[in-house]
Parts: structure tokens; sequence; C-alpha cells
């Protein structure tokens, strides 16, 4: 019973994980790409 707890808060971690880097690698392009200073970085423009 207790391996099956553990089983279980380690998939819940895991697909935590999973959800905040996905979140961060669709944001993270977005913000540094809207700031005024890498206009020269970058070919792409987001709508903000």
């Amino acid at each position: 019973m207790r391996l099956i707890r553990t089983a279980l808060i380690v998939i819940v971690l895991l697909g935590a994980a999973w959800f905040a880097i996905r979140y961060v690698w669709e944001i993270l392009p977005i913000y540094i790409y809207s700031e005024p200073n890498a206009e020269m970085l970058t070919p792409v423009r987001f709508p903000c």
C-alpha cells in the first residue's frame, strides 16, 4: 500500500514538473522577445 502511494506521489510530481517546464517553454520566449532591447536579437515579433 505504501509503495502504491509513493508511486502515485512520484507520478503526480513528474506530471506537475512536466506542465511547469512546458509552461515556461511557452512563456519564456514571448517574455524575452517582448523586451524592447531584444528587437535586434529576434526576427520574430510576437503580438502583445
